[in-house]
């Protein structure tokens, strides 16, 4: 199984209608209950290069879950479960990266996170 879906897409501008950045949120699955991940991935990218925080034009943070370590959830639908969860927390308007890991916590349901700055210097 395979599936996709954008749980916050858009951009900010400033007052002239030049665009700062923008951004793409998704949550995605892939593979059975015994193999499979659900994956929540954040991706930020500066467009006005001035903007740049310490000169960083990109942003990228992600949160990895195997479907097995998900026992705890009432569910047999995860990543149904985790979209609905997901854009609970997007109309509080809360940070939804910070909201999901906080809640594996409580659950104590185990996941990797990572950002672009983890993978291994060449």
């Amino acid at each position: 199984m395979k599936n996709s879906i954008t749980i916050d897409k858009g951009q900010k501008k400033y007052k002239d209608g030049k665009v700062v950045f923008k951004w793409d949120f998704t949550l995605s699955e892939e593979g059975d209950y015994e193999t499979g991940t659900i994956k929540y991935h954040e991706l930020i990218y500066d467009i006005d290069k001035t903007s740049a925080v310490i000169g960083e034009e990109e942003n990228e943070k992600w949160i990895t879950i195997n479907k097995r370590d998900c026992k705890s959830i009432p569910t047999l639908d995860f990543f149904e479960y985790f979209h609905k969860f997901l854009l609970d927390h997007k109309e509080k308007e809360a940070d939804l990266l910070e909201e999901l890991k906080k809640y594996l916590n409580l659950v104590y349901i185990k996941f990797e996170d990572g950002d672009w700055q983890s993978f291994p210097k060449v």
